[in-house]
């Protein structure tokens, strides 16, 4: 499992309890109801064909494939809090988003395993996320995450939802750069250990660590 350490005083940090209605939405979306506070449960995924197809072959070549994405969600306005994975903000935006989007997962993509909300940063609020899949898995399974990903797009604006689909970004672990999926806070960047090739937030002066594991 991925955790974050980041190198500034705990001071830095905002403490306390943070409620989720920090996020607010527009005042436009406000009249029509709250998206995040009825979450997708109801919707039924749909039935994508393309995910069965006997044009796709099976890879052995890993013990598990990793898929990184991430989607803006033009509706919400980004909070602080939102760098810190501690914060109850972050912590009720991450398993709102979880238990919204793992059913589309689960009944449409064979050989998935797990979900993963890596990190969130602004404009509005940008989710970065991981998937992870048994080795036997389509070759084109990125194509068919980012199909998944649409349908997902297009049943959350009926919920008030609004999801940028020119945002929708899908790249297999083996050929994505981490730091692309993940945020640092301001004032710091991220570069890779080259060892691990794990992210690494960088403030200057200060030592660096690892925010994954």
């Amino acid at each position: 499992m991925w955790v974050q350490y980041l190198s500034v005083p705990v001071g830095a940090l905002r403490g306390g309890r943070l409620l989720f209605s920090a996020l607010s939405l527009s005042p436009l979306e406000q009249e029509e109801g709250s998206a995040l506070d009825d979450p997708l449960a109801s919707v039924t995924p749909p039935s994508l064909s393309y995910l069965t197809t006997p044009t796709m072959t099976s890879s052995q070549s890993a013990a598990e494939l990793v898929v990184f994405f991430s989607l803006r969600v033009t509706n919400l306005r980004f909070s602080e809090d939102l760098f810190n994975k501690t914060s109850e903000e972050y912590k009720e935006l991450e398993a709102k988003f979880t238990d919204m989007l793992l059913p589309y997962l689960q009944d449409q993509l064979s050989g998935f395993r797990a979900l993963e909300v890596l990190s969130f940063r602004r404009g509005s609020v940008v989710v970065h996320s991981k998937m992870r899949f048994t080795r036997s898995v389509p070759y084109n399974v990125t194509a068919a995450v980012h199909n998944v990903l649409e349908e997902f797009s297009n049943a959350a604006r009926r919920r008030s939802i609004l999801i940028d689909q020119q945002s929708l970004d899908v790249e297999p672990a083996d050929r994505a750069d981490p730091c692309k999926f993940f945020s640092c806070p301001e004032s710091f960047t991220c570069r890779l250990d080259p060892g691990t090739r794990n992210p690494l937030c960088r403030h200057k002066g200060r030592v660096e660590v690892p925010v994954w594991s």
